[in-house]
């Protein structure tokens, strides 16, 4: 059986909190408010105005895309061709081909919870994943491998190493 012949296998990320998130958005826009307010009626400095807007500012600006995986959810989909991470059925957060992975290892640093992927080339074209290569960058200076995956999916980190191999090898 070709890589083309394997059917996509779809991960779902677990979806909750959105509750907490929207409390805690709430919560800090409300403060920068206040904040406002007294420095507004005079009953506090400029700085606690300033610092209101700008509590209130971040809390709307990160609101939506901290809300995103809690209502669409996230997903890792093992592909024909690669692994993609998404968010809601359409939107790519991340793409590695199969043929750009080095090795997948057990993580043995969080209690074998996730996998250690190691990348080829990070730069490679068709490669891309959350945090961008800066990021892959830093892992691999501190631990030799570029990505962390597979922490919360509903599937044992061996069982998905297993899949990945077969895949890479296949």
């Amino acid at each position: 059986m070709n890589q083309s012949e394997i059917a996509d296998e779809t991960f779902s990320l677990p979806r909750g909190g959105a509750l907490i998130l929207v409390l805690a958005y709430a919560a800090g826009i409300l403060l920068g408010i206040a904040f406002l307010v007294l420095w507004l009626t005079g009953l506090a400095a400029i700085g606690l105005g300033a610092a209101g807007i700008g509590i209130a500012g971040l809390c709307l600006y990160l609101l939506p895309e901290s809300l995103g995986p809690a209502f669409v959810g996230d997903s890792l989909v093992l592909g024909s061709d690669g692994v993609r991470f998404l968010r809601g059925q359409d939107k790519t957060l991340g793409n590695i081909p199969y043929a750009n992975i080095d090795n997948v290892s057990i993580n043995e640093a969080d209690g074998g919870r996730s996998l250690w992927v190691r990348l080829k080339d990070p730069e490679a074209s068709g490669t891309s994943w959350p945090g961008g290569l800066d990021s892959m960058n830093v892992i691999f200076s501190q631990c030799e491998h570029h990505l962390v995956i597979g922490q919360g999916l509903p599937i044992a980190p061996p069982e998905l190493q297993a899949k990945l191999i077969a895949r890479i090898e296949g």
